[in-house]
């Protein structure tokens, strides 16, 4: 845990410099990989625009952003409560980047409590594969829910 704690100081001191682009810049590098970073460089500069032209959480002040921030990675669930869940639950996990987490061993470890869960590893992407690769992440979403719709396939 060592590694998020720094991962958070970075981020305060991002939001304590009150430079949106310089914030939000950082947030979509730390889940993109290095190769779409290198290559799709002005895609990441529009998103990042319209991140800024649409989040209001860039205008919120520091310390509420770090207690949010903080809340995020301190509410844990216990083994008891996991294994009381019944539903299908599909954990994609992505290449660990230092800060970003949620990282691979916390991807197997949840897998392991939960009994009805499938756990699935995307390598090459960070935590916005969604944006940097939908068809990969949909490759594997798409199948988890057919099967709910038919439970014998």
């Amino acid at each position: 845990m060592r590694a998020v704690e720094l991962g958070l100081k970075v981020l305060r001191t991002l939001l304590e410099r009150r430079d949106p682009q310089l914030y939000t810049a950082y947030w979509f590098a730390s889940g993109l990989s290095t190769e779409f970073l290198a290559t799709q460089y002005d895609r990441v500069e529009g998103w990042v625009r319209q991140r800024i032209a649409a989040d209001t959480f860039l205008s919120v002040d520091v310390e509420r952003a770090m207690r949010w921030m903080h809340a995020l990675r301190e509410s844990w669930v216990s083994n008891e409560e996991l294994a009381r869940v019944r539903s299908p639950v599909l954990i994609v996990s992505h290449d660990d980047r230092w800060h970003a987490g949620p990282t691979v061993a916390m991807a197997r470890a949840l897998a392991q409590q939960l009994s009805t869960s499938r756990h699935e590893h995307i390598t090459g992407y960070g935590s916005l594969v969604l944006l940097e690769s939908p068809e990969r992440f949909l490759a594997i979403a798409e199948p988890f829910f057919a099967s709910l719709r038919d439970p014998g396939q």
